[in-house]
């Protein structure tokens, strides 16, 4: 299969050149591939022999067909999807779903070729379809029929179901469009469908593993990844003739789409948040360092490293030749660096570390010591690699890239420093958010279940900079009842509350409290006293309540509270490794140390690119460096 494909990559290429240009070599191998489905193109053809543009188009459409496929659907998949609609509103999925199927991988199953199974019927209504929707916009007289064929025509975005689902969408979305919008400007229109399609809101799930859904999944069932809310508004938008493309990193942990503007700008567009403008290119706090398009067509430029001398030393991410890079639309700035032992024309690799991994995001070709990559992201740590069969192998010291220049990690072990580590993943802006939660809010004791009689124990002044807050109390308390009390601007949104008398725990015998935000099981006032950071408690209005009734008056002298977090700060009694990155040498342990607070000491080398793991829980750790004693993450979070 592999050399299939191969030939076909080959006869591409050569296919630019002047020679082979009007034998279409691609679409003579296509129908061959076809095999007895050959028929079936032969019939498209021939119903478009007198529409010399949508001949042009079925002929784009074939000529890229081998390499397009879906993964065989049923038994396992189609539970797994079904699971998916089981994710609240929250994004919350009973553990037990993950548990289950968590570690359920599809990439074995029987591959389906789109060539030898696609029909005339399904091929046509697809062309005429798109065909209409792109004259009947007027900002279709801007698109040229190159772009049309990558940003409409298409029938996959990848690698989903082959399922008919044109009609529906077409059926179902361009009335509503027409309903509102009768102007010109196709970002303004890109914007009310993305309003439209605020509901029902979509329920963001990672849990597991999936290919491409499948456009008729999707429309009747909002759940998925970031691809999958890509994928929803690529199929609504090339239905009703807005000309719409998916981007990705390399990790593919982020998917958005981007709009063909009128003015020839690819404008990013991820609908699930913001309003875009003329001009806009955010893309959120993503950090990618290059950045690629999934094209239908083959690149040419691509499928020449495939096919090159040395294509077996190039990394596989990278021979995928319907990748195309489009950094330059986002990053301006050239990246150089001397490397004088790499030898002229080998491969090198550009990469940043993310999840306990190095993470390759470009490749180029040595110039005699000298690596060059063009159009790279500024202000994020960098460090080149080569590739063997074993996989990666870092061949420079970490490097801050910004704006054009290079700010190389190299650790001086002769000098160091004490630091305190307090996090091992960088906060993202939810886990803000529920920081802010707290401020405002008071602990009160009574013996009163009214507290008509109280006494105020506590006022939280300023937002909480970490999860895990303590409380000792100027003097010991004998009270019954102990309340938070938020603000009248914040919800409750905590994941506990300890309350102690000289270290000993004091347990309530009960808890009550105000109205929940929802009735998911992760969330419920219980979720208090649990002690399990990674369960919490949130209020449905701001100023709300939350009660421990110790069941008789008893003695306390420290409160401990938990904000609602992501775990990923300093647990106590967890086993946790620091590391500093030491170029070839790669990752050097600087010891183990089980926490006994909220935060680690560890004396590090000047200058270095560190990592801290957790071998007692959880997954999400980032390299970080030290600048005036606090912890710098140059990668953000992915989500």
């Amino acid at each position: 299969m592999k050399r299939i494909i191969l030939l076909y990559l080959l006869l591409s290429v050569l296919s630019s050149c002047s020679f082979f240009k009007d034998k279409q070599p691609e679409l003579s191998f296509a129908m061959e591939y076809a095999d007895s489905n050959k028929k079936e193109l032969e019939q498209v053809l021939k119903h478009y022999a007198n529409d010399s543009l949508k001949l042009e188009a079925a002929k784009f459409l074939i000529r890229n067909m081998p390499a397009h496929f879906f993964y065989q659907q049923g038994r396992e998949m189609d539970s797994i999807k079904h699971i998916l609609t089981f994710t609240d509103s929250h994004h919350y999925l009973d553990p037990k779903h993950i548990q289950k199927w968590g570690n359920y991988s599809y990439v074995d199953l029987p591959k389906i070729h789109d060539v030898q199974i696609i029909t005339a019927e399904y091929l046509i209504e697809n062309i005429d379809l798109a065909f209409e929707q792109w004259h009947k916009r007027p900002w279709g007289k801007y698109l040229s029929f190159h772009d049309f064929c990558e940003y409409l025509l298409p029938y996959r975005v990848g690698n989903e179901p082959l399922e008919n689902w044109r009609k529906l969408y077409s059926a179902t979305f361009s009335p509503l469009l027409d309903s509102i919008y009768t102007g010109s400007d196709v970002l303004e229109a890109a914007n009310l469908v993305r309003n439209i399609l605020k509901e029902p809101q979509f329920r963001h799930c990672t849990a597991f593993s999936l290919p491409n859904l499948g456009a008729l999944y999707l429309i009747d069932n909002r759940f998925g990844n970031c691809r999958d809310f890509a994928d929803l508004f690529t199929y609504v938008c090339r239905s009703i003739g807005i000309p719409c493309m998916e981007e990705t990193n390399v990790r593919h942990y982020h998917t958005w789409n981007v709009i063909k503007d009128t003015t020839g700008m690819d404008i990013p567009f991820w609908y699930d948040t913001w309003t875009t403008f003329r001009g806009d290119t955010r893309i959120g706090d993503f950090r990618c360092g290059k950045i690629y398009r999934k094209m239908y067509a083959l690149q040419i430029e691509e499928a020449r490293k495939y096919v090159a001398k040395k294509r077996k030393l190039l990394y596989p991410y990278y021979k995928n030749a319907y990748l195309k890079d489009v950094s330059a639309a986002y990053y301006k700035d050239t990246l150089s660096i001397n490397l004088k032992k790499k030898e002229k024309g080998s491969f090198v690799y550009l990469s940043f570390f993310d999840s306990r991994q190095w993470w390759s995001c470009g490749v180029t070709i040595s110039q005699n010591g000298v690596i060059q990559f063009n159009n790279v992201e500024s202000n994020m740590m960098y460090a080149l690699h080569e590739y063997e069969r074993q996989g990666y192998r870092q061949i420079s010291y970490p490097f801050l890239f910004n704006k054009g220049k290079i700010e190389i990690f190299k650790p001086d072990t002769m000098r160091s420093k004490q630091v305190k580590l307090y996090r091992k993943y960088p906060h993202s802006d939810w886990s803000r958010y529920y920081l802010r939660q707290v401020k405002g809010a008071s602990f009160e004791g009574s013996n009163q279940v009214d507290f008509n009689n109280k006494e105020v124990l506590f006022r939280i002044t300023e937002e909480s900079p970490i999860a895990y807050n303590s409380i000792l109390l100027p003097k010991p308390v004998k009270y019954q009842y102990i309340r938070y009390q938020a603000s009248t601007k914040q919800i409750i949104d905590l994941s506990g509350i300890n309350l102690y008398n000289q270290g000993t725990p004091v347990h309530p015998k009960l808890i009550s409290g105000c109205e929940p935000e929802s009735i998911k099981p992760i969330s419920k006032l219980q979720s208090i006293i649990d002690n399990d950071p990674l369960t919490y408690f949130t209020a449905q209005n701001p100023g709300g309540q939350v009660t421990l009734d110790l069941g008789k008056p008893k003695t306390i002298d420290q409160i401990v509270f938990f904000s609602h977090n992501d775990d990923n700060y300093i647990r106590p009694g967890d086993l946790y490794e620091l590391f500093y990155n030491d170029g070839p040498n790669g990752w050097i342990s600087l010891g183990r140390q089980i926490a006994d607070t909220v935060y680690l000491e560890y004396r590090v080398p000047d200058h270095a690119y560190l990592w801290l793991r957790n071998h007692t829980r959880g997954h999400e750790e980032q390299a970080f460096y030290i600048k005036d004693r606090k912890q710098i993450f140059p990668i953000s979070p992915w989500w």
